[in-house]
């Protein structure tokens, strides 16, 4: 990589480095997973000091620095001003992405996927199950013809409920999660 870089990402993970500084984990449009120091972020006076908060979905800009991609600005484009029931339900799915993507790699349609989830999938408990099981899915580690009754749950990208109510549903979802998750090595 080489010049300035250009994408929309949501942020996965941050840790603090150093006094000032922030590593960030981001699921980006165009790169996929990626990695990006901020430094001097958590200073008082920096400019990007309240836009890097994990679920925030940014436009970033950011170069290749020595030996890490470096982040020079970062802009607010929404999805986080959720309340703290959706909150409840995307950190965890957040976390789940973040450990089940090796590498980076762009993905449209775990990008598409992330995105729905964030702006139309908070609303219902059930959603962050039916995240990871579309996630496992897309990334191969399940095959839903295994799991007749959840088809159009995984297929139906507009779908983020079943009725709770209908207990065999709710045990086939954390069924086919586990198995995803016994074959990623998770």
């Amino acid at each position: 990589m080489a010049g300035i870089y250009k994408t929309e990402g949501v942020i996965l993970r941050q840790s603090e480095v150093g006094e000032a500084d922030k590593l960030l984990t981001v699921y980006s449009r165009d790169f996929g997973k990626i990695t990006i120091l901020a430094k001097s972020s958590r200073l008082l006076q920096s400019k990007l000091k309240g836009h890097l908060k994990t679920g925030a979905y940014l436009r970033l800009m950011f170069v290749q620095g020595a030996d890490r991609l470096l982040l020079t600005d970062a802009q607010e484009l929404g999805l986080n001003d959720q309340d703290v029931f959706c909150r409840s339900l995307f950190f965890p799915a957040l976390s789940f992405l973040n450990r089940i993507i090796q590498g980076s790699e762009k993905d449209e349609a775990v990008w598409r996927l992330l995105l729905r989830f964030l702006e139309e999938g908070c609303v219902f408990e059930e959603a962050r199950k039916i995240f990871m099981a579309r996630l496992l899915h897309r990334l191969g580690y399940v095959d839903e013809n295994h799991y007749s009754e959840l088809k159009e749950i995984i297929k139906n990208e507009t779908q983020w409920n079943f009725d709770i109510s209908e207990k065999q549903t709710a045990v086939e979802i954390d069924a086919l999660i586990e198995t995803g998750l016994e074959v990623s090595h998770l």
